[in-house]
């Protein structure tokens, strides 16, 4: 996404990484309150918590509250195979889950900048092209699709343990056609992820 972004919007990217613990956040007060005005209302569909979000500071101005669908999700992974990144230029493999800084420059969308520690002097640099692929098709900025034409479903046994409260009137009875029309499948989802051990 970083590349993505600096090759096509021409901007600089900088990523710092906070540190577990080290850092109070204003979003940790917000998911605070968030989650104080749940604890006093109902919640039974995905759709009333945007409401809840939104309000959930009384009479004060409302949280901005952008409600996203599946097809909102794009799909970065199609475009992952033009790319390598495990290794950087000095042919040393690349720690993924001890960076704390990443910096892409327009000027050369291809090349990550990265750090361990915020106070190193010098950053480290990837280049993540692939050889295989030719210099024109690389250049060129191709369109992100979505990542997918319809809601994930939920598995089999989550559906029919919905359903189940449905049927003992725990859930009311306004929101069953809700719950009855959730898309389920035997399977359970998952997606699939590199981690640090990969080559």
């Amino acid at each position: 996404m970083y590349l993505y972004a600096a090759k096509l919007l021409k901007v600089h990217v900088c990523h710092r990484f906070l540190e577990k613990g080290h850092t109070q956040q204003e979003g940790d007060s917000v998911h605070a309150l968030i989650e104080r005005s749940s604890k006093r209302k109902m919640i039974y569909t995905p759709l009333e918590w945007y409401t809840c979000v939104r309000w959930c500071k009384g009479n004060e101005k409302p949280y901005e509250v952008i409600e996203v669908s599946a097809n909102d999700i794009l799909d970065f992974k199609s475009h992952t195979n033009q790319y390598t990144w495990t290794k950087n230029l000095n042919n040393e493999k690349v720690k993924w889950n001890q960076i704390r800084v990443i910096k892409v420059d327009p000027s050369d969308p291809y090349v990550m900048h990265y750090k361990y520690d915020l106070n190193e002097a010098q950053s480290m640099s990837i280049d993540c092209r692939r050889r295989a692929y030719t210099r024109n098709r690389q250049n060129n900025v191709e369109p992100l699709n979505s990542a997918y034409t319809n809601a994930l479903p939920i598995t089999t046994a989550k559906y029919k343990d919905l359903i189940s409260l449905c049927e003992k009137n725990l859930i009311p009875s306004r929101y069953h056609s809700f719950y009855k029309n959730i898309a389920h499948t035997a399977t359970e989802n998952k997606e699939n992820t590199n981690s640090d051990e990969e080559d």
